[in-house]
């Protein structure tokens, strides 16, 4: 079968699974959210944004003096993470005119830094708990598909699955930390294909795109990145377990899609050439399919924007 022929078929699949209605969707990590080391609760609100998006495989943070209580240090050159809290303040105050006498409470808004475990050293940290880790393994021909990119991509270990494009940087969780090992792989070519987007590759957006998220351009990368994991993970024989929360990913678009009806085949044909650019695939090129016999890559026309 033709590379062609397997997007063509990997679409008409996603395709009919938006046709027959929304299959629920969830993110395909677990992940150990953000935490203070000390008291084990986990950061919420805005510090949880914040801490998600940290480079560190560990959730856990420490301030500089609970560091140096545990006899540990923060390494030189390291840069902390800002935390912000409402600290709450009240006072009986007494009325001039009533003689009545009331509470008047208001908050002011308070900072701290911390420091994640990984920017420590001269202490030994518990173990992480290993209930949210499960024993997945790589795969095989998805690392195949990895090692062979056409350049090596800057990846960061993170919290939360995403793509920079400001830094052109891929953020990815432990593979542990997925519901399965397919779904490690899914999530990682979902981000790949937007690193492929980047002004220096493919040009679909700019580091300074940065302010497309939410919008209509943001829409069309999104759906751009899933059927480009869809794609590369039927290649690496992987789709079947994936295809549905594709379709269910996808389905979150739908009042987008209507909208706008030419944009499931704008992303399926920019998708085709993501995925062919990190497979190191050009249009003519001789290749192999299964039965070993050569056969010429076919080109997928790409639909210009409306």
């Amino acid at each position: 079968m033709q590379m062609s022929q397997v997007y063509n078929y990997v679409s008409e699949k996603i395709v009919a699974m938006l046709d027959a209605g929304t299959i629920p969707w969830r993110k395909p990590w677990t992940g150990l959210m953000p935490q203070n080391y000390i008291s084990k609760k986990e950061y919420r609100g805005i510090n949880l944004f914040l801490l998600a998006h940290a480079p560190f495989k560990d959730p856990r943070f420490l301030t500089f003096k609970q560091v140096q209580g545990l006899g540990g240090k923060v390494k030189k050159g390291e840069k902390a993470w800002m935390v912000i809290f409402w600290k709450r303040f009240s006072k009986e105050e007494t009325d001039k005119n009533t003689g009545e006498t009331k509470k008047r409470s208001w908050g002011m808004l308070r900072y701290y830094n911390v420091f994640n475990v990984e920017q420590t050293e001269g202490w030994t940290p518990r173990p992480l708990t290993e209930e949210a880790l499960k024993p997945n393994e790589k795969i095989a021909k998805c690392e195949e598909i990895v090692a062979n990119l056409p350049e090596v991509p800057v990846m960061e270990g993170s919290q939360i699955a995403a793509y920079s494009p400001s830094r052109d940087t891929v953020m990815m969780p432990d593979i542990r930390q997925f519901e399965s090992s397919e779904g490690y792989y899914c999530t990682l070519f979902h981000e790949l294909t937007h690193w492929t987007g980047n002004e220096k590759r493919l040009g679909r957006f700019t580091k300074n795109d940065g302010g497309m998220f939410g919008s209509q351009s943001y829409s069309k990368e999104e759906l751009v990145a899933e059927f480009g994991a869809a794609f590369l993970c039927a290649v690496a024989g992987t789709e079947q377990p994936i295809l549905e929360n594709a379709a269910a990913y996808i389905q979150g678009w739908k009042k987008r899609i209507k909208e706008d009806p030419k944009l499931l085949v704008q992303a399926a044909g920019k998708a085709t050439a993501a995925a062919n650019w990190l497979q190191k695939i050009t249009y003519g090129e001789v290749t192999k399919d299964e039965t070993g016999e050569k056969v010429e890559v076919e080109p997928v026309p790409v639909e210009a924007e409306a």
